[in-house]
């Protein structure tokens, strides 16, 4: 049965009420583009660049569900167009890609669905030292979970199972003036939402405006990072809370390849009704330091701690490291690992304030003009403290890929991942093998109008 749950009616009504918001949402979105675009055409005096491109894959899971039992495989086989569109001026930059992609299972037909990949950035001057940065990605898909290399725009550590549609947008802007080489001062506001189909997941909205402020006291020697933001997240069923916070960072540049700083984050939680209010302090220091045109190593350390209204108090380590590594000979290398705190309730998941450790790394290879390969792998522990029991979820990824130019018009690439979940609730303990070749097809370089 289509979409099929235990509560048939209950899910008939929130299925077309989903497909409604789907509607209304899509709508608004593709309406707040072509306006954008028109507002940026008519400034626009040089190209307009067109790149088509298709692709077909078949992508085969051993663990379609993500489910620790009664694991169920299947092939997905996508038809994907693409369009990508630039529109290059003097003063402005627009650029619109939009994917739609069938997929069509083998043994789950019912789960055939039509997936949506939009993205759209924008830039325009104003001025001669002001500009205004949009941007808007939007993503309708069954998926689960994205793949291990794929850049979310909010990452969702929760756990999401089955194979519901849901669907995220996310829109920015930022008005910016600089009045300096490296001084500038900001304003933005961005807004997200996750809808769900499932009726068992929560749907969740932020709205969230901020300033910021990069000042140079001493130039090239001292300079300093001010930022404020101000959210206030909107939940179907949770209580609904406002969060403020303030960033101020100070910088020492002892060379054009090194610099040090000390940094202060501070984040007020302040929930509408009876949620337990809580304070974070997060002092950091760390450095950068650009040892060749090759090679770039990053670094903080810092310790945060939660004071609640309740008088429970949580901390723990904060900080990050980042190696990155890009060689003369088609090698390019990164390690990264991060400490600290977050919330995790823009997904599938409400689970509120958690503490997480995680590391990743990840070599690119080029064995030649037309192959090249990539090797990768992650490790991630959250804590939620919110929870009741206390919860740590430890997240296990590795991954590993060849791209093939077979001619100059079309690329196949073959990949596979590895995915373990192991959580304290076993029901949501999973591990997937999944395996996608995937041919590409489409022009050398766009079409120039």
């Amino acid at each position: 049965m289509l979409f099929y749950h235990p509560q048939k009616r209950l899910y008939g009504y929130k299925h077309m009420a989903f497909l409604n918001n789907y509607i209304h949402h899509f709508t608004k979105c593709a309406t707040g583009i072509v306006l954008i675009a028109g507002f940026f055409c008519q400034n626009v005096f040089g190209a307009a660049l067109v790149t088509p491109r298709l692709s077909i894959g078949t992508t085969y899971t051993d663990n379609l569900f993500l489910t620790d039992e009664n694991e169920e495989h299947d092939f997905i086989t996508t038809v994907s167009p693409e369009f990508n569109v630039s529109l290059i001026g003097r003063q402005s930059e627009l650029s619109l890609d939009y994917l739609p992609s069938y997929a069509m299972y083998s043994r789950f037909s019912e789960y055939n669905t039509l997936r949506h990949t939009a993205n759209m950035n924008a830039e325009t001057r104003l001025s001669r030292h002001m500009h205004v940065v949009i941007n808007d990605n939007f993503t309708r898909t069954e998926a689960p979970v994205t793949d291990i290399d794929a850049a979310m725009t909010e990452v969702d550590t929760t756990v999401r199972q089955g194979r519901h549609t849901y669907y995220t947008n996310t829109a920015g802007i930022d008005l910016i003036n600089e009045f300096g080489r490296e001084n500038s001062l900001g304003l933005g506001y961005a807004h997200y939402f996750i809808e769900n189909s499932d009726p068992t997941l929560e749907d969740s909205q932020y709205h969230q405006p901020s300033v910021f402020l990069n000042y140079w006291l001493v130039p090239n020697k001292l300079g300093t990072e001010w930022e404020a933001a101000y959210t206030k997240r909107h939940f179907d069923t949770s209580e609904n809370y406002n969060d403020t916070s303030g960033r101020l960072r100070i910088i020492r540049q002892f060379s054009p390849h090194f610099d040090a700083y000390l940094e202060y984050i501070h984040e007020w939680t302040d929930y509408e009704e009876d949620g337990i209010d809580y304070q974070v302090y997060n002092p950091l220091m760390g450095l950068t330091w650009e040892k060749s045109d090759h090679m770039t190593l990053s670094a903080s350390a810092g310790w945060f701690y939660q004071d609640s209204e309740n008088g429970d108090s949580e901390s723990g380590a904060s900080g990050t490291l980042s190696a990155l590594y890009d060689g003369r000979r088609g090698t390019a290398a990164s390690l990264t690992g991060a400490a600290g705190y977050d919330r995790a309730d823009g997904g599938a998941e409400n689970l509120g304030f958690n503490q997480f450790y995680s590391v990743s790394g990840r070599i690119n290879q080029s064995f030649g003009r037309r192959l090249s390969g990539n090797l990768s792998a992650s490790y991630q522990i959250n804590t939620y403290k919110e929870v009741q029991p206390e919860r740590d979820d430890a997240l296990y990824q590795a991954g590993t890929g060849l791209t093939f130019q077979a001619l100059s018009w079309m690329t196949v690439a073959l990949s596979y991942t590895y995915r373990m979940l192991d959580s304290d609730v076993e029901q949501n303990d999973y591990t997937e093998n999944r395996g996608l070749i995937t041919i590409s097809v489409g022009p050398r370089q766009p079409f120039r109008l």
